[in-house]
């Protein structure tokens, strides 16, 4: 019997594999142009392979995969995967892209997530039907097919999450003798399985965060029973410490040595190193700083570039445009905080009442009053009055005094408005890079600052700086990036560089800034969290003649809302009442199982869907799939008990078996999921417009 089971399995899992690689392989090769996010990830695997430095908000394995397998396949890197361009129109003296082997190797990703996730439901409920229910609303599901089929990291990113979820389910279920299990070759191998996924999932994109706390979670929970059995201290030590090594150490040396290959590869200068420190840039082959030398000191009059310390590569900038009437009205010159290298970036810092010629004497000291003048401008940076006389405020950070910059002959200047006390950590000289400063107006004693805020049109997308009361305001630490002319009889010093760990460190920082700073492209639809589960709006993949949306399979959409309302009732009912559906004793056992298993993953949905609701930044539908997974595994398990509670009651009726009944309720099912994923088949593989 047991060997018929297994068989059975076998077919259904391996029907539902051969539906996963036929739709997500068919028509891969279309639209024959770069789509939605193809344009950044098929340009970073570009850059990978010419060792070209870049930026990007999440980890490095996903790119590194799709890297390495497109210089398999003979890309060379020099395609530029500009945004809908065709991947055929490239000039002859380049070798053609391999763009369809590349999204093959996503749709790889994308066909074995299926599989995965019947074996998942079928460790948890031992049911082939909960099983193979959700693993074909998956496999027909037209958004998942639709991230599956281009050169994303989303079907990477899944398919380690729940490689870590399957693996970890494998590590906690299973039948016989559990102490015999524990520490034997298989429970070793499905706990260092768990752990290496995890850091595979964590090393993509940091979504995959929320499936560390899921499986931690779960861990717990298993601690738990642990502790309540009959077992030794030295034993629960030694578990304890198994799971420590496996599931905490394992995942974060993978996702170390990940960014420690990503920084041995990209070894030469690119776009994005701006947002770095400067001893970050001095790593780079063919970056300005990359060695070279700065004074040891800062002098008066010297020409520098003021770095502020927030991740991001912010640089004090002044332009000759101004500020509009709603700010103030005398069309004051604009000082933003501006993201890149720029001749507007160079200000002469210049003591006050420095009447001295040596170097030694002229340096800048912690407590000097300095005034700092705008090269392109010749205006000095200032705090200003407005018409009635008062400090004016900052156009966006209202309770933050305005910073711009004025002449001579300005009458909104105050006596020391213009000027800047230097304070620092020690009573120490100012040095370029690796000395902080604060500057404190010595009108106002507030602190020059780098706000939050990004300026709208008028500003040119660029940041805010204001100048604020509140001393320990973090944004208020700025560095001198650079000094341009300095005499080159100066005593002068290596740039420092830093160390691995250093980068490390500094490059999650910078990623942090930057995607809680994303922001919507103007015309690219975003969406909200609310939005996703009921399939309210979707997400235009194409501009061309063949239109691309991602959108799901409305069917299996709307029965995981079904399955997530009901659930919760029939949870609560179970809980208060005893109710089960099932009298005799082996369906009541199953009915258990299955309220239990529909808990895990409600849990699990929650964990992956809830906290979208307090992010800032600017959100997608993709975003919401890792959830929709663990969705489709409940309405498997939850439609399955249901289906057998109707059949059981069928056939006590009209005494028949309930088997055949229970197949037939699934084909149904199944026709229902193909009728509706074929209606929407246009949208997943692209119809001309």
């Amino acid at each position: 019997m047991l060997n018929f089971i297994k068989h059975d399995c076998f077919i259904s899992c391996g029907a539902v594999t051969l539906i996963s690689f036929i739709t997500r392989y068919y028509m891969i090769e279309t639209p024959p142009y770069v789509c939605w996010d193809e344009t950044h990830f098929g340009k970073m695997a570009g850059l990978y392979i010419k060792q070209t430095f870049f930026f990007d908000v999440h980890p490095p394995l996903g790119k590194l995969l799709i890297a390495g397998s497109a210089h398999l396949f003979g890309y060379d890197g020099t395609f530029a995967f500009s945004s809908a361009s065709e991947y055929s129109n490239i000039n002859q003296t380049q070798e053609s892209v391999p763009y369809v082997k590349m999204r093959l190797f996503s749709a790889l990703f994308g066909s074995l997530l299926i599989p995965l996730i019947f074996q998942l439901v079928l460790t948890l409920t031992e049911n082939k039907c909960s099983a193979y229910i959700a693993s074909m609303f998956l496999a027909f599901d037209c958004g998942l097919i639709t991230l599956s089929q281009y050169i994303l990291l989303d079907s990477i990113m899944l398919f380690f999450m729940m490689g870590a979820v399957a693996a970890n389910a494998k590590l906690t279920i299973q039948q016989g003798n559990m102490e015999k299990y524990r520490f034997s070759i298989k429970w070793w191998m499905c706990l260092l399985s768990t752990g290496f996924l995890l850091g595979c999932a964590l090393s993509t994109k940091f979504v995959g965060v929320l499936t560390v706390i899921y499986v931690g979670a779960w861990t717990l929970w298993d601690l738990f029973i642990v502790w309540f059995e009959s077992i030794s201290w030295s034993v629960l030590l030694k578990y304890i410490c198994a799971k420590v090594f496996g599931l905490i150490c394992l995942p974060i040396a993978l996702y170390i040595f990940v960014f420690w290959l990503h920084f041995k590869v990209l070894v030469n200068n690119g776009k994005g190193a701006d947002l770095y420190s400067t001893s970050f840039q001095a790593s780079l082959l063919g970056n300005p700083f990359h060695n070279t030398t700065v004074p040891k000191v800062v002098t008066s009059k010297n020409f520098i570039t003021l770095r502020s310390s927030d991740y991001g590569g912010v640089i004090l900038h002044s332009h000759n445009r101004p500020f509009p009437d709603s700010v103030h009205t005398q069309h004051l010159q604009q000082v933003t905080g501006y993201l890149a290298k720029d001749s507007n970036n160079i200000w002469n810092i210049m003591k006050v009442n420095n009447n001295e010629n040596n170097t030694i004497a002229n340096s800048i000291k912690h407590g000097d009053v300095v005034q700092l003048t705008h090269l392109k401008t010749k205006s000095r940076l200032a705090v200003v009055l407005n018409d009635i006389n008062r400090w004016a405020s900052a156009p966006l950070s209202t309770n933050h005094l305005l910073v711009t910059t004025v002449q001579n002959s300005s009458r909104f200047v105050a006596q020391g408005s213009d000027q800047w006390k230097i304070q620092m950590l020690e009573n120490q000289t100012l040095c370029p890079i690796e000395c902080p400063i604060r500057l404190i107006n010595v009108a106002t004693h507030c602190y020059l600052h780098l706000s939050d805020q990004t300026l709208p049109d008028w500003g040119w997308k660029q940041r805010e700086v204001t100048c604020v009361k509140q001393r320990l305001a973090y944004h208020n630490w700025w560095f001198v990036e650079s000094v341009i002319n300095f005499n080159k009889t100066v005593s002068t010093k290596p740039i420092p560089v830093l160390s691995f760990w250093q980068k490390l460190l500094e490059s999650h920082g910078v990623m942090f800034a930057m995607n809680s700073r994303l922001v919507a492209k103007r015309g690219v639809k975003w969406s909200k969290p609310w939005q996703w589960p009921v399939l309210n709006e979707g997400q235009l993949f194409s501009r061309s003649s063949e239109k691309v949306y991602l959108y799901g399979t409305p069917l299996v959409w709307w029965t995981n809302v079904f399955s997530l309302c009901l659930f919760p009732v029939v949870y609560a009912l179970t809980c208060r009442y005893s109710i089960q559906f099932f009298g005799t004793r082996k369906y009541r056992l199953t009915y258990n199982i299955d309220i239990g298993v529909c808990g895990c993953f409600a849990i699990a949905w929650l964990i992956h869907y809830g906290p979208f609701f307090f992010m800032k930044r600017v959100l997608f539908f993709h975003h919401y799939f890792p959830a929709h997974i663990f969705a489709c595994c409940l309405s498997g398990v939850f439609l399955n008990m249901v289906s057998e509670n109707f059949a059981q009651s069928c056939s006590t009726m009209l005494h028949m078996d309930p088997v055949p009944l229970h197949h037939t309720v699934l084909a149904i099912l199944t026709a229902l999921t193909i009728g509706s994923f074929y209606q929407h088949i246009d949208i997943c593989y692209g119809v001309s417009a």
